[in-house]
Protein backbone atom coordinates (compact mmCIF):
# COMPACT_ATOMS: atom_id res chain seq x y z
CA UNK A 1 0.00 0.00 0.00
CA UNK A 2 2.65 2.58 0.55
CA UNK A 3 4.45 1.75 -2.50
CA UNK A 4 0.78 2.13 -4.36
CA UNK A 5 0.98 5.57 -2.19
CA UNK A 6 4.27 6.58 -3.38
CA UNK A 7 3.63 5.95 -7.57
CA UNK A 8 0.05 7.86 -7.28
CA UNK A 9 2.13 11.09 -5.20
CA UNK A 10 4.84 10.63 -8.14
CA UNK A 11 2.81 10.71 -11.05
CA UNK A 12 0.14 13.71 -9.61
CA UNK A 13 3.63 16.01 -9.56
CA UNK A 14 4.13 14.73 -13.49
CA UNK A 15 0.54 15.31 -14.54
CA UNK A 16 0.66 18.88 -13.26
CA UNK A 17 4.30 19.72 -14.42
CA UNK A 18 2.93 18.75 -17.56
CA UNK A 19 -0.09 20.39 -17.76
CA UNK A 20 1.65 23.69 -16.30
CA UNK A 21 4.77 23.50 -18.57
CA UNK A 22 2.86 22.26 -21.46
CA UNK A 23 -0.62 23.77 -21.40
CA UNK A 24 -0.60 26.41 -19.07
CA UNK A 25 -2.88 24.69 -17.47
CA UNK A 26 -3.80 23.75 -13.56
CA UNK A 27 -4.99 20.25 -12.87
CA UNK A 28 -5.34 18.43 -9.79
CA UNK A 29 -5.61 14.77 -9.70
CA UNK A 30 -8.21 13.13 -7.16
CA UNK A 31 -8.47 9.46 -5.73
CA UNK A 32 -11.99 8.40 -5.96
CA UNK A 33 -11.64 4.43 -5.58
CA UNK A 34 -9.30 1.73 -4.63
CA UNK A 35 -9.24 -1.99 -3.53
CA UNK A 36 -7.24 -4.76 -3.93
CA UNK A 37 -8.45 -8.30 -5.39
CA UNK A 38 -7.35 -11.81 -5.47
CA UNK A 39 -5.51 -12.84 -8.67
CA UNK A 40 -3.38 -16.31 -9.48
CA UNK A 41 -0.78 -14.39 -9.08
CA UNK A 42 -1.47 -12.50 -6.13
CA UNK A 43 -2.99 -9.04 -4.79
CA UNK A 44 -3.65 -6.55 -7.48
CA UNK A 45 -4.67 -3.16 -6.32
CA UNK A 46 -6.77 -1.04 -8.61
CA UNK A 47 -7.74 2.31 -8.20
CA UNK A 48 -10.16 4.95 -9.92
CA UNK A 49 -8.83 8.89 -9.98
CA UNK A 50 -10.56 11.60 -11.15
CA UNK A 51 -8.13 14.21 -12.97
CA UNK A 52 -9.45 17.99 -12.76
CA UNK A 53 -8.67 20.79 -14.61
CA UNK A 54 -9.56 23.89 -13.19
CA UNK A 55 -9.86 26.25 -16.33
CA UNK A 56 -11.81 23.87 -18.70
CA UNK A 57 -14.11 21.79 -16.10
CA UNK A 58 -13.87 18.67 -14.75
CA UNK A 59 -12.76 15.20 -17.11
CA UNK A 60 -12.89 11.87 -15.31
CA UNK A 61 -10.56 8.99 -16.84
CA UNK A 62 -9.60 5.76 -15.79
CA UNK A 63 -7.42 3.06 -15.56
CA UNK A 64 -7.80 0.09 -18.03
CA UNK A 65 -7.32 -1.98 -15.30
CA UNK A 66 -9.85 -0.53 -12.90
CA UNK A 67 -13.53 -2.28 -13.24
CA UNK A 68 -16.65 -1.31 -11.84
CA UNK A 69 -17.80 -3.94 -8.90
CA UNK A 70 -20.53 -5.45 -10.81
CA UNK A 71 -21.39 -8.94 -10.61
CA UNK A 72 -18.78 -11.08 -13.30
CA UNK A 73 -20.82 -12.10 -16.19
CA UNK A 74 -21.04 -16.28 -16.81
CA UNK A 75 -18.19 -18.14 -19.12
CA UNK A 76 -21.02 -19.24 -21.23
CA UNK A 77 -19.89 -20.29 -24.79
CA UNK A 78 -22.55 -18.85 -27.16
CA UNK A 79 -20.66 -19.78 -30.57
CA UNK A 80 -17.40 -21.70 -31.51
CA UNK A 81 -15.43 -22.04 -35.30
CA UNK A 82 -16.49 -25.13 -36.92
CA UNK A 83 -12.51 -26.32 -37.01
CA UNK A 84 -12.14 -25.94 -33.24
CA UNK A 85 -15.33 -27.84 -32.85
CA UNK A 86 -13.35 -30.65 -34.96
CA UNK A 87 -10.81 -31.34 -32.00
CA UNK A 88 -12.81 -30.21 -29.21
CA UNK A 89 -16.43 -32.15 -30.06
CA UNK A 90 -18.01 -31.19 -26.43
CA UNK A 91 -18.15 -27.19 -27.35
CA UNK A 92 -21.13 -28.03 -30.29
CA UNK A 93 -23.30 -28.05 -27.27
CA UNK A 94 -24.51 -24.55 -26.78
CA UNK A 95 -24.22 -23.44 -23.08
CA UNK A 96 -21.16 -24.75 -22.08
CA UNK A 97 -18.67 -23.49 -19.90
CA UNK A 98 -15.29 -22.43 -21.24
CA UNK A 99 -13.62 -22.53 -18.14
CA UNK A 100 -14.28 -26.19 -18.03
CA UNK A 101 -12.57 -27.52 -21.08
CA UNK A 102 -10.08 -25.02 -20.98
CA UNK A 103 -7.04 -23.53 -18.53
CA UNK A 104 -5.47 -20.33 -18.91
CA UNK A 105 -2.01 -20.32 -19.42
CA UNK A 106 -1.03 -16.89 -20.05
CA UNK A 107 -1.27 -14.56 -18.20
CA UNK A 108 -1.60 -15.65 -15.06
CA UNK A 109 -5.17 -14.14 -14.35
CA UNK A 110 -8.24 -16.14 -12.71
CA UNK A 111 -10.68 -17.65 -15.42
CA UNK A 112 -13.73 -14.82 -15.61
CA UNK A 113 -14.55 -11.74 -17.44
CA UNK A 114 -13.48 -9.05 -15.07
CA UNK A 115 -10.09 -10.76 -14.66
CA UNK A 116 -9.49 -10.95 -18.61
CA UNK A 117 -10.91 -7.05 -19.42
CA UNK A 118 -8.21 -6.08 -16.55
CA UNK A 119 -5.44 -7.53 -19.64
CA UNK A 120 -7.28 -7.22 -22.56
CA UNK A 121 -4.64 -5.71 -24.45
CA UNK A 122 -2.14 -9.08 -23.37
CA UNK A 123 -2.03 -11.96 -26.00
CA UNK A 124 -4.12 -15.23 -24.34
CA UNK A 125 -3.08 -19.10 -24.46
CA UNK A 126 -5.81 -21.34 -23.35
CA UNK A 127 -4.88 -25.33 -22.96
CA UNK A 128 -7.26 -28.29 -23.20
CA UNK A 129 -8.11 -30.09 -20.21
CA UNK A 130 -7.03 -34.01 -20.17
CA UNK A 131 -10.07 -35.39 -18.54
CA UNK A 132 -12.60 -33.67 -20.74
CA UNK A 133 -11.34 -34.90 -24.02
CA UNK A 134 -11.86 -38.22 -25.61
CA UNK A 135 -9.93 -41.22 -24.08
CA UNK A 136 -8.90 -42.14 -27.50
CA UNK A 137 -6.98 -38.94 -27.67
CA UNK A 138 -5.27 -39.48 -24.75
CA UNK A 139 -2.06 -40.30 -26.47
CA UNK A 140 -2.18 -36.76 -28.41
CA UNK A 141 -0.17 -33.55 -26.80
CA UNK A 142 -3.01 -30.84 -25.30
CA UNK A 143 -4.44 -28.44 -27.86
CA UNK A 144 -3.05 -24.71 -27.07
CA UNK A 145 -4.97 -21.81 -28.34
CA UNK A 146 -3.58 -18.29 -28.64
CA UNK A 147 -5.07 -15.04 -29.44
CA UNK A 148 -6.88 -12.02 -28.33
CA UNK A 149 -9.58 -11.17 -26.24
CA UNK A 150 -12.14 -8.73 -27.66
CA UNK A 151 -14.73 -7.67 -25.74
CA UNK A 152 -17.99 -6.88 -27.37
CA UNK A 153 -19.68 -4.01 -25.66
CA UNK A 154 -23.11 -4.16 -27.69
CA UNK A 155 -23.37 -7.81 -27.07
CA UNK A 156 -21.53 -8.13 -23.50
CA UNK A 157 -19.54 -10.69 -24.57
CA UNK A 158 -15.98 -11.96 -24.93
CA UNK A 159 -14.98 -12.66 -28.88
CA UNK A 160 -11.89 -15.49 -28.59
CA UNK A 161 -9.73 -14.53 -32.13
CA UNK A 162 -7.53 -17.71 -31.59
CA UNK A 163 -5.53 -19.94 -33.29
CA UNK A 164 -3.74 -23.18 -32.49
CA UNK A 165 0.06 -22.30 -30.60
CA UNK A 166 2.12 -24.44 -32.98
CA UNK A 167 5.42 -24.23 -34.12
CA UNK A 168 6.49 -26.85 -36.46
CA UNK A 169 4.95 -29.52 -39.06
CA UNK A 170 6.13 -32.24 -36.28
CA UNK A 171 3.33 -30.31 -34.10
CA UNK A 172 0.61 -29.96 -36.53
CA UNK A 173 0.96 -34.03 -37.31
CA UNK A 174 1.12 -35.01 -33.78
CA UNK A 175 -2.04 -33.01 -33.22
CA UNK A 176 -3.35 -34.55 -36.56
CA UNK A 177 -4.08 -31.15 -37.94
CA UNK A 178 -3.48 -29.91 -41.25
CA UNK A 179 -2.41 -26.78 -42.89
CA UNK A 180 -5.73 -26.27 -44.20
CA UNK A 181 -7.40 -25.97 -40.98
CA UNK A 182 -5.54 -22.86 -39.88
CA UNK A 183 -7.44 -19.83 -41.71
CA UNK A 184 -5.71 -18.14 -44.60
CA UNK A 185 -4.47 -15.24 -42.86
CA UNK A 186 -3.44 -16.67 -39.78
CA UNK A 187 0.60 -15.78 -39.10
CA UNK A 188 0.77 -19.28 -37.58
CA UNK A 189 1.11 -21.18 -41.11
CA UNK A 190 4.02 -18.62 -42.19
CA UNK A 191 5.50 -19.58 -38.77
CA UNK A 192 5.34 -23.49 -39.52
CA UNK A 193 6.76 -22.91 -42.64
CA UNK A 194 9.84 -20.52 -41.56
CA UNK A 195 10.17 -22.75 -38.84
CA UNK A 196 10.31 -26.32 -40.71
CA UNK A 197 12.28 -23.88 -43.35
CA UNK A 198 14.61 -23.17 -40.39
CA UNK A 199 15.33 -26.45 -39.30
CA UNK A 200 16.22 -27.94 -42.81
CA UNK A 201 18.72 -25.28 -42.99
CA UNK A 202 20.32 -26.33 -39.58
CA UNK A 203 19.84 -30.31 -40.64
CA UNK A 204 21.64 -29.71 -43.90
CA UNK A 205 24.21 -27.43 -41.64
CA UNK A 206 24.43 -30.34 -39.85
CA UNK A 207 25.14 -33.09 -42.37
CA UNK A 208 27.75 -30.18 -44.31
CA UNK A 209 29.69 -30.65 -40.75
CA UNK A 210 29.26 -34.43 -41.04
CA UNK A 211 30.74 -34.57 -44.21
CA UNK A 212 33.56 -32.13 -42.97
CA UNK A 213 34.40 -34.82 -40.48
CA UNK A 214 34.21 -37.26 -42.61
CA UNK A 215 36.35 -35.48 -45.26
CA UNK A 216 39.09 -34.69 -42.12
CA UNK A 217 39.18 -37.97 -40.81
CA UNK A 218 39.21 -39.59 -44.95
CA UNK A 219 42.05 -37.06 -45.37
CA UNK A 220 44.36 -38.06 -42.45
CA UNK A 221 44.02 -41.67 -43.03
CA UNK A 222 44.88 -40.64 -47.00
CA UNK A 223 47.87 -38.84 -45.54
CA UNK A 224 48.88 -41.98 -43.24
CA UNK A 225 48.19 -44.56 -46.07
CA UNK A 226 50.76 -42.10 -48.27
CA UNK A 227 53.35 -41.97 -46.12
CA UNK A 228 53.32 -45.34 -45.75
CA UNK A 229 53.66 -46.28 -49.34
CA UNK A 230 56.43 -43.73 -49.58
CA UNK A 231 58.14 -45.24 -46.94
CA UNK A 232 57.99 -48.88 -48.64
CA UNK A 233 58.99 -46.86 -51.98
CA UNK A 234 62.07 -45.16 -50.17
CA UNK A 235 62.67 -48.74 -49.43
CA UNK A 236 63.22 -50.40 -52.90
CA UNK A 237 64.21 -47.17 -54.80
CA UNK A 238 66.90 -44.74 -54.06
CA UNK A 239 65.37 -41.71 -52.58
CA UNK A 240 65.73 -38.96 -56.11
CA UNK A 241 64.59 -42.21 -58.42
CA UNK A 242 61.60 -42.66 -56.20
CA UNK A 243 60.55 -38.70 -56.17
CA UNK A 244 61.09 -38.75 -59.71
CA UNK A 245 58.70 -41.29 -60.32
CA UNK A 246 56.14 -39.64 -57.62
CA UNK A 247 56.10 -36.43 -60.34
CA UNK A 248 55.69 -38.55 -63.43
CA UNK A 249 59.61 -38.16 -65.13
CA UNK A 250 61.17 -40.28 -66.63
CA UNK A 251 64.14 -41.51 -65.21
CA UNK A 252 67.28 -42.30 -67.10
CA UNK A 253 69.92 -44.45 -66.49
CA UNK A 254 73.25 -43.91 -64.74
CA UNK A 255 76.92 -44.10 -65.67
CA UNK A 256 78.88 -44.79 -62.86
CA UNK A 257 83.02 -44.93 -63.64
CA UNK A 258 83.86 -46.12 -59.71
CA UNK A 259 81.85 -47.91 -57.34
CA UNK A 260 82.00 -50.71 -54.82
CA UNK A 261 79.80 -53.83 -54.66
CA UNK A 262 79.35 -56.22 -51.39
CA UNK A 263 77.78 -59.64 -51.64
CA UNK A 264 77.12 -61.52 -48.45
CA UNK A 265 75.00 -64.85 -47.95
CA UNK A 266 74.76 -67.01 -44.44
CA UNK A 267 77.16 -70.32 -43.94
CA UNK A 268 75.04 -73.22 -43.82
CA UNK A 269 72.07 -71.37 -44.71
CA UNK A 270 70.56 -74.74 -46.68
CA UNK A 271 71.43 -76.85 -43.49
CA UNK A 272 69.90 -74.49 -41.25
CA UNK A 273 66.47 -74.53 -43.32
CA UNK A 274 66.34 -78.12 -43.79
CA UNK A 275 66.15 -78.45 -40.10
CA UNK A 276 64.30 -75.64 -39.19
CA UNK A 277 60.65 -74.71 -39.19
CA UNK A 278 59.88 -71.53 -41.42
CA UNK A 279 59.25 -69.48 -38.49
CA UNK A 280 62.26 -69.83 -37.20
CA UNK A 281 64.46 -68.73 -40.53
CA UNK A 282 62.20 -65.51 -41.24
CA UNK A 283 62.85 -64.57 -37.45
CA UNK A 284 66.35 -64.96 -37.56
CA UNK A 285 66.96 -63.75 -41.19
CA UNK A 286 64.66 -60.29 -40.13
CA UNK A 287 66.40 -59.61 -37.15
CA UNK A 288 69.95 -60.21 -39.09
CA UNK A 289 68.98 -58.36 -42.05
CA UNK A 290 67.25 -55.13 -39.95
CA UNK A 291 70.60 -54.44 -38.17
CA UNK A 292 72.45 -54.27 -41.74
CA UNK A 293 70.22 -52.09 -42.91
CA UNK A 294 70.54 -49.71 -39.89
CA UNK A 295 74.41 -50.41 -41.10
CA UNK A 296 73.70 -48.68 -44.37
CA UNK A 297 72.44 -45.56 -42.70
CA UNK A 298 75.57 -45.24 -40.31
CA UNK A 299 78.20 -46.08 -43.58
CA UNK A 300 76.12 -44.39 -46.13
CA UNK A 301 76.24 -47.01 -48.24
CA UNK A 302 73.03 -48.23 -50.59
CA UNK A 303 70.97 -51.44 -50.49
CA UNK A 304 70.43 -52.98 -53.53
CA UNK A 305 68.44 -56.01 -52.98
CA UNK A 306 68.07 -59.24 -50.52
CA UNK A 307 67.51 -62.57 -52.26
CA UNK A 308 66.98 -65.28 -48.97
CA UNK A 309 70.04 -65.06 -47.05
CA UNK A 310 72.49 -62.88 -49.43
CA UNK A 311 72.14 -59.32 -49.12
CA UNK A 312 73.90 -56.48 -51.98
CA UNK A 313 75.07 -53.74 -51.12
CA UNK A 314 76.91 -51.20 -53.42
CA UNK A 315 78.72 -47.69 -52.29
CA UNK A 316 79.16 -44.61 -54.54
CA UNK A 317 75.96 -45.59 -56.19
CA UNK A 318 73.58 -43.44 -56.81
CA UNK A 319 75.11 -40.61 -55.18
CA UNK A 320 79.25 -40.96 -56.31
CA UNK A 321 81.34 -40.53 -53.52
CA UNK A 322 85.25 -41.32 -53.87
CA UNK A 323 85.43 -43.03 -49.96
CA UNK A 324 83.19 -45.32 -51.69
CA UNK A 325 85.33 -48.38 -51.03
CA UNK A 326 86.43 -47.19 -47.31
CA UNK A 327 82.52 -47.29 -46.84
CA UNK A 328 82.34 -50.38 -47.79
CA UNK A 329 84.70 -52.09 -45.94
CA UNK A 330 83.77 -49.96 -42.91
CA UNK A 331 80.21 -51.36 -43.03
CA UNK A 332 81.30 -55.26 -44.08
CA UNK A 333 82.97 -55.04 -40.42
CA UNK A 334 80.19 -53.53 -39.07
CA UNK A 335 78.28 -57.07 -40.77
CA UNK A 336 80.79 -59.02 -38.92
CA UNK A 337 80.13 -57.37 -35.39
CA UNK A 338 75.96 -57.25 -35.68
CA UNK A 339 76.07 -60.81 -36.48
CA UNK A 340 77.52 -61.69 -33.44
CA UNK A 341 73.92 -60.92 -31.84
CA UNK A 342 71.73 -63.61 -34.27
CA UNK A 343 71.78 -66.91 -32.95
CA UNK A 344 71.49 -70.26 -35.38
CA UNK A 345 68.36 -71.90 -34.36
CA UNK A 346 70.15 -75.15 -34.39
CA UNK A 347 73.19 -74.85 -32.27
CA UNK A 348 71.99 -71.98 -30.44
CA UNK A 349 75.22 -69.89 -31.32
CA UNK A 350 76.54 -66.74 -33.92
CA UNK A 351 75.69 -67.55 -37.30
CA UNK A 352 78.24 -67.04 -39.69
CA UNK A 353 78.80 -64.57 -42.75
CA UNK A 354 80.96 -65.07 -46.04
CA UNK A 355 81.13 -61.76 -47.54
CA UNK A 356 82.37 -61.24 -51.68
CA UNK A 357 83.74 -57.58 -52.39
Amino acid sequence: MMTMMMMMILDTGILEAVARDFFDSKVTLKILNQNVEEERTGKKEHVVFCLHNEERGRNEIKERTSEDSQKDKELKIKQAGVNIQKFVPRLRTTGTRLDKYFTIVHPQVTFTISSIRKFINSQFVLKARRDKLPKSWNQRPLMKLRGQMVWMEGLQCMLYLCSPKLRSLEELEEQQMHLSDIAQHDMTRDLILFNQQRLAEIELSNQLERKKEELRILSKNLDAEKKKSEALLYSMLPKHVANQLKEGHKVEAGDFSSCTILFSDVVTFTNICSVCEPIQIVKMLNSMYSKFDRLTSVHGVYKVETIGDAYMVVGGVPVPVPSHTERVANFALGMRISVREVMNPITQEPIQVMEIT
